[in-house]
């Protein structure tokens, strides 16, 4: 019996075969994707959200490597604090003006532009409220006037 066949057959049962994790699993485990013969993704979603965590992953090593690998304001090197910010700010306009979600993927395939930084949690709250983080002030006594 060829593998064409089997496929045919399990999808009539409602039964289709994951090609990454090698488990035949119900339809209702994989992601719909119109452009399939059997409108499904070839792996399942558990293995399709693995897949996309290590691709992450990896991905936000690379930006945060060419960023330096720790915070632009403070210095933290830990990455579980880590994110990516817009230098200029901005961020959200350019969101809705083009529709990217993705800033980690729009600075890699730009480059690493010097118009996107890495900063700590507490460095990209305080630079979106205040104005500035109070690593970079020099009048942190101002604080005080935001009730913090």
């Amino acid at each position: 019996m060829s593998r064409s066949k089997i496929s045919i057959e399990k999808a009539e049962q409602g039964i289709k075969h994951c090609h990454t994790c090698d488990r035949d699993k119900p339809y209702s485990a994989f992601h719909t994707d119109h452009s399939k013969w059997d409108g499904k993704e070839h792996r399942c979603k558990e293995c399709a959200a693995k897949h996309r965590d290590e691709f992450l992953a990896q991905l936000k090593d690379q930006v945060f490597t060419a960023y330096g690998n720790k915070c632009a304001c403070c210095g933290e090197p830990n990455r579980v604090f880590l994110i990516l910010d817009h230098v200029y700010g901005g961020g959200s306009k350019l969101r809705r003006e083009n529709g990217s979600t993705q800033p980690y993927r729009d600075a890699k395939r730009r480059g690493f532009p010097p118009d996107y930084q890495v900063l700590c949690c507490n460095c990209n709250w305080a630079k979106h409220k205040l104005g500035v983080c109070p690593h970079q002030s020099k009048r942190v006594e101002s604080l005080n006037d935001y009730n913090i």
